[in-house]
């Protein structure tokens, strides 16, 4: 039995509900991974107090395709590198999230918050 393809495509709030379960609660522009019309992966930024926030997740089943979240991260660098500064939050629930963050080009803001560390990643 092979893969089904992986469909990524530019998010709706219709995508983010379906992900979620739940109307999102922030406006975001991003990007949704679909398999089988279902979405297994959503990614972009979020607006919180007139600053871009970059977000990732995804669902078990996306977790195994290494290639297609190569894929997806790529699609996403490239929005933020349009976009200027964007900040992230190293989850501390995601052990490989601050090491990922830095390899994307993402550098410590000297911030932290409760759910981990406050990286940027700026350039303008």
């Amino acid at each position: 039995m092979t893969n089904p393809k992986v469909e990524f495509r530019a998010a709706t709030a219709q995508d983010a509900e379906l992900f979620y379960g739940k109307q999102p609660i922030r406006t975001m522009r991003g990007y949704v991974a679909i398999i089988d019309d279902k979405p297994v992966g959503i990614g972009g930024v979020y607006y919180e107090s007139g600053f871009m926030v970059a977000f990732s997740e995804m669902k078990p089943e996306m977790r195994s395709r290494k290639k297609d979240i190569a894929r997806g991260i790529r699609m996403l660098t490239e929005m933020y590198d349009k976009l200027g500064p964007v900040f992230a939050v190293a989850c501390k629930k995601e052990p490989t999230s601050y090491m990922l963050l830095a390899k994307l080009g993402f550098a410590p803001s000297g911030q932290t918050i409760p759910a981990g560390d406050i990286l940027i990643r700026d350039r303008s």
